[in-house]
């Protein structure tokens, strides 16, 4: 069948060339989030072991499948309308010259996709997942540029072992003070909050506050500046996992995950590419007397 065939086959069936199924792109998929839609597609079929070009348009896979399906089942029994989306096209036109090369989104062999409740709830997942994961990389390289700047600034005051002895004995006396507790505290309410989280936000930061300054003498009322201590990777990854016994007192169902952020006790962790500077089970101090501590107002 030659080409003009085929066009004249496919707008007999309402696809025509540059046809277009929404004045507005982006109007056209808020209304239809979960259709699956092909802006400037170019269809294909398959003669003589060649892809040959018969259309291209706008299509709606989800509403226009089985209209598409049923035009192929015209040319022929076997036949096969391959849908190509626009910028495989420019990025690959050399390819689009077999089956064995041809990167289309769509045909009209592959099943249309149900609108059901689980598809939209996979769906939504898996946008939820995407979303995390850019975030998550987009941070983490502004986080690893902002590092490697400042790691090559640093100079440390001291270099203080890390009081785990201290910490896992606090947390022993923290779970103590929890079940004395006729019912279950909140963790944002009550005195354990007033005394453990609302000045700190997490345990082990609590406890190291604390511990620095006692260790420097310094007034009860001060405040480390935590972007002056620093830790390794391996030692925060400790402190989380104390964290999170705490945590998981207040709620069964904590997940490790459940962090807000990499840092749960506040302290510097460095970039991948700066870890080696730091021993583990270490705290890293930089000098208080200028930076370190400030004054807070009870």
């Amino acid at each position: 069948m030659k080409q003009d065939k085929y066009i004249k086959l496919l707008s007999k069936n309402g696809f025509y060339n540059s046809r277009m199924i929404s004045h507005s792109k982006s109007g056209y998929k808020i209304k239809n989030p979960y259709n699956k839609v092909i802006f400037n597609a170019s269809f294909f079929v398959l003669e003589e072991e060649k892809l040959i070009q018969i259309l291209w348009g706008d299509i709606d896979i989800t509403l226009e499948g089985e209209k598409l399906k049923f035009v192929a089942s015209l040319i022929s029994k076997t036949s096969i309308i391959y849908v190509v989306p626009e910028y495989v096209i420019i990025k690959e036109p050399k390819d689009l010259t077999s089956k064995k090369n041809c990167n289309s989104i769509w045909n009209t062999n592959m099943k249309i996709q149900l609108i059901t409740k689980e598809y939209i709830e996979e769906l939504e997942l898996s946008k939820e997942k995407e979303a995390f994961k850019f975030k998550k990389n987009a941070l983490l390289k502004l986080k690893n540029q902002v590092n490697i700047k400042k790691s090559k600034e640093l100079v440390f005051k001291d270099e203080i072992d890390l009081p785990f002895e201290l910490l896992y004995k606090e947390a022993e006396k923290f779970k103590r003070k929890f079940y004395l507790y006729k019912e279950s505290p909140k963790r944002d309410e009550g005195e354990l909050y007033e005394e453990y989280f609302s000045k700190y936000g997490y345990f082990t930061y609590g406890i190291l506050e604390r511990f620095l300054i006692e260790y420097y003498n310094l007034e009860k009322n001060s405040i480390i500046n935590p972007s002056d201590v620093w830790i390794s990777r391996t030692s925060n990854k400790k402190l989380r996992h104390i964290d999170f016994k705490i945590e998981k007192l207040f709620n069964s169902n904590f997940k490790y995950t459940n962090f807000g952020r990499y840092v749960t006790c506040n302290y510097c962790v460095d970039s991948v590419e700066y870890s080696h500077l730091y021993k583990d089970n270490k705290l890293y101090v930089r000098d208080f007397e200028k930076k370190l501590v400030r004054k807070f107002d009870l």
